[in-house]
């Protein structure tokens, strides 16, 4: 099985499945009547934040800044790395860049770009740029519709401009590698049913894989279904043999699953290799942090 070129695909199929993934489009009216919309992205991984502003700069045409703030997580704490866009100019060429490159967020995408049109008409006449602008009825039609987290009336009869980038901006913001006594696994999890029928969909045509474990009923104590997609063995080899070099934030995880397939891992492993294994994942986490403050290109 050939590696794909990295250059098959562009920074902006990327970041349209990384969004579909792990990114939040708000808009709403707050307590002054007065409508908001923002892009926002929070991740624990540094480094796929700082991949994602380099993206997102250049397409608003000014330095997007990075924020950071700790997160309770069980007994720990965790520091989550983001990025905010809420100004409207630039948010408006942001959504118009990167929605062909959508699959989930594609209607939500239309309907702040609706309110947002509406805003610049509005600012003109005030000739006050900064001016927020009155609430319509047809904004507040908008906002009941798609407010609050997550995709809302999602269109099933579009395609993201690249299936094989969107695929891979997905696997960076959801995908997981998991080593177990019995299997080495990569997963992927999502609450939207008709995502993980795509993710499988695309698996197929653009990377011939076919041997997916599709799991549509797990529930977890909060109530929300969760639906997953499990690789392993011969389809999981097959993932990381042609993706490793497209992936940003997993490429080095990416890449030491694939030097332990070739090297074949006994079918049974001992607990002490899945530890060492795990703990050689978290290290390839670590490298890629410290690959970023050196400034050099992730290894492909």
């Amino acid at each position: 099985m050939e590696k794909i070129d990295r250059g098959v695909i562009t920074p902006l199929n990327w970041l349209g499945g990384l969004f579909d993934g792990d990114c939040t489009l708000r808009m709403g009216i707050d307590n002054k009547n007065r409508l908001y919309t923002q892009f926002v992205l929070e991740m624990v991984d540094e480094y796929t934040i700082s991949e994602t502003i380099k993206i997102v700069s250049d397409i608003v045409g000014y330095k997007v800044s990075r924020s950071s703030r700790i997160t309770p997580s069980g007994f720990s704490k965790k520091v989550k790395h983001g990025l905010s866009v809420q100004a409207r100019h630039p948010l408006r060429v942001l959504l118009r860049n990167l929605r062909p490159h959508c699959l989930l967020y594609r209607s939500k995408i239309d309907a702040v770009l609706e309110c947002l049109d509406r805003a610049l008409v509005y600012d003109q006449r005030a000739r006050s740029p900064g001016k927020i602008f009155s609430i319509s009825d047809r904004d507040r039609e908008l906002v009941r519709k798609f407010s609050g987290k997550g995709p809302k009336y999602i269109d099933t009869t579009i395609e993201p401009t690249s299936k094989l980038g969107w695929l891979v901006g997905i696997i960076d913001a959801e995908g997981s590698f998991i080593f177990t006594d019995k299997n080495l696994l990569f997963n992927i999890n999502m609450a939207c049913e008709f995502a993980l029928e795509k993710i499988s969909e695309y698996l197929k045509t653009e990377l011939g894989i076919t041997s997916i474990v599709y799991d549509k009923n797990v529930k977890y104590p909060s109530k929300l279904k969760q639906f997953y997609i499990h690789l392993r063995n011969d389809s999981l080899e097959s993932l990381v043999t042609q993706i490793t070099p497209l992936l940003i934030t997993k490429n080095l995880q990416s890449s030491l699953i694939l030097e332990y397939m070739q090297n074949r891992i006994p079918e049974h492993t001992s607990s002490r290799l899945v530890t060492g294994l795990n703990h050689h994942l978290r290290e390839a986490r670590e490298e890629s942090l410290k690959i970023l403050k050196k400034g050099n290109p992730v290894p492909s």
